[in-house]
């Protein structure tokens, strides 16, 4: 599912300023399956609609028990949880696992890396609002301070 952008507006519009952050969010087998379900899902291919139910479930069960993966992301505070928004919609979670959704760790206000001038709100789909940038390199260094060289590469966990 491809999201289409549309009006762009200043940060602070929609989301209050205060409740934005970075941070890096670690996902563990059982959130990379339900991740993987939820994508296969809105995938208009009728390949992975012909998959059956629980090809899903062994694949993650026998060949990969072990990965876990992290990602940064700019996310959003407010009392639901952390939201972030990516080329597959909006995922709010709670940030300690306790949904399933994974771990959000190294939380900092996106201040301490941004320029109000590099974030802003976008429409997205007529239907919501995103937070997002044009500029990684604020991110990427916030990956560096934080993560190092472990962000976005899929891990074995020893």
């Amino acid at each position: 599912m491809e999201i289409k952008y549309g009006k762009k507006q200043p940060i602070g519009t929609t989301f209050k300023k205060e409740n934005i952050y970075l941070g890096t969010l670690v996902k563990n087998n059982n959130c990379l399956e339900e991740l993987a379900k939820d994508r296969t899902d809105i995938l208009s291919d009728d390949y992975f609609k012909s998959l059956p139910d629980n090809i899903l479930e062994a694949l993650f069960a026998s060949v990969i028990p072990e990965i876990e993966t992290e990602e940064i992301d700019i996310f959003y505070k407010d009392e639901t949880g952390y939201t972030y928004f990516n080329n597959f919609g909006i995922l709010t979670l709670k940030g300690d696992n306790s949904d399933g959704k994974g771990i959000l760790k190294n939380i900092v206000p996106v201040w301490d890396y941004y320029n109000e001038e590099d974030i802003f709100e976008v429409m997205a789909n007529d239907q919501y609002f995103m937070i997002g940038t044009s500029n990684i390199n604020p991110l990427m260094a916030y990956d560096n301070d934080y993560n190092k060289d472990i962000t976005n590469k899929s891990r074995i966990k020893k």
